[in-house]
């Protein structure tokens, strides 16, 4: 899936209830969804959930220290009803 834009559907900052309205081409085609953020830690966790939109998807993020200045994202992962461990 590759998103095209991102618009703010609540105010900043982010925190948890926040949505996020997305456009992405997937496949030739072009699919609008609405992410809502269910979960945030700061420097460590962001868990979005489809809202809206024309299937269900989580995407999770996650942040690690690596090092003095190094930080590893890990990719993120989603699904339909997948849910992280």
């Amino acid at each position: 899936m590759n998103t095209k834009s991102v618009e703010w559907l609540s105010p900043k900052p982010l925190v948890v209830g926040t949505r996020l309205a997305f456009v992405a081409q997937f496949l030739g085609r072009r699919l609008a969804y609405t992410y809502e953020i269910v979960e945030l830690v700061p420097a460590e966790r962001l868990v979005m959930r489809t809202a809206q939109g024309p299937f269900p998807m989580e995407t999770t993020y996650t942040w690690r220290a690596e090092g003095a200045g190094r930080t590893r994202m890990a990719p993120p992962r989603q699904g339909g009803d997948e849910r992280p461990p």
